[in-house]
Formats: structure tokens, C-alpha cells, sequence
């Protein structure tokens, strides 16, 4: 299995090979995977923030599921979720 290491960030379609490994604090991306630079530290508590998003995202959906009849069309003035303080990495330099 492959290991990687903590902080690091390793991309949606990159293949690690079995026994690679991933340095902390690392981008890797490819096919096979390649390390491409070190991570900055305002990258990984970007990521960190972004994954506690998500989880937080998850706990609410699971909260709040409910079984309901599929809409026949879209609904008028349809209410939007935007309790969210997650930035894109570029909005927070």
C-alpha cells in the first residue's frame, strides 16, 4: 500500500504506486505519482479548512435527511445554503 505522509496533498487522479512514498508537506500529481513542490503552510491550513468544511457539510446532511417525493420541476425562488466561511485558496492570499 502506498504511504503517504501527513500534510500532504496528492491529486484527485494521481496513481501511487505501491511502496511509493509521499514526503510530509507535499503535491504530488500524475501518473505515476510525482512529487511537484513543497506545500506552504497557508496551503495546508487551507486544505485543513477545506476538510473540515466537508465533514461539517456531511454531519448537517445527515442531520437534516429526510424522505420527500422527487420535485416534477424546479421550484420557484428556490432557498440557497450560503452559511458557508470556506474561500477558494486564491481568495484567501
Amino acid at each position: 500500500m502506498p504511504k503517504s505522509a501527513r500534510s500532504s496533498i496528492i491529486g484527485a487522479t494521481a496513481f501511487v504506486p505501491e511502496g511509493k512514498k509521499i514526503p510530509a508537506r507535499s503535491l504530488a500529481v500524475g501518473t505515476p505519482a510525482r512529487v511537484l513542490r513543497e506545500l506552504t503552510d497557508q496551503e495546508i491550513d487551507w486544505k485543513s479548512r477545506g476538510t473540515a468544511e466537508y465533514q461539517q457539510l456531511t454531519r448537517r446532511s445527515m442531520a437534516s435527511m429526510k424522505k420527500v417525493q422527487p420535485l416534477t420541476e424546479i421550484e420557484a425562488n428556490r432557498p440557497c445554503y450560503e452559511d458557508s466561511s470556506y474561500q477558494t485558496l486564491g481568495q484567501t492570499k
